[in-house]
């Protein structure tokens, strides 16, 4: 399963989510900061598909095998690839999963950030 979140109203979607798939607070405060930052420059009554802004892609952890193919297409809508993040960021670590936060620049008013589990592999 995978969401797309643009903006705080959406974020009772988040606390389902976040119990659902045990969601570490790290990784749910941070999308609260993505989605309060563009509610704030971009308003909260925008259409996520025709306005400026941008919005949260979360690909939950259901979904770690198609993580590679759900994160390409993603950046495949936006002629974006890997290459072209802003920031990668780990945002949650415990040693044996992490969550990540990738951001990229669609254009100059519009954001993509990527939010992401995976399983770290054993050395």
């Amino acid at each position: 399963m995978t969401e797309r979140i643009w903006t705080r109203s959406q974020c009772v979607k988040i606390s389902e989510l976040e119990k659902n798939y045990r969601m570490p607070e790290k990784v749910v405060a941070e999308i609260y900061k993505a989605v309060d930052m563009l509610d704030k420059y971009y308003g909260m009554d925008r259409d996520v598909d025709k306005d400026d802004g941008g919005y949260v892609f979360l690909i939950l952890p259901e979904h770690v095998e198609k993580l590679e193919l759900l994160y390409l297409e993603v950046l495949g809508r936006y002629r974006l690839d890997l290459g072209d993040a802003e920031y990668k960021d780990i945002i949650y670590d415990n040693g044996f999963i992490q969550w990540h936060s990738d951001l990229y620049l669609v254009s100059n008013d519009y954001c993509l950030n990527i939010v992401y589990y995976t399983k770290k592999r054993r050395r």
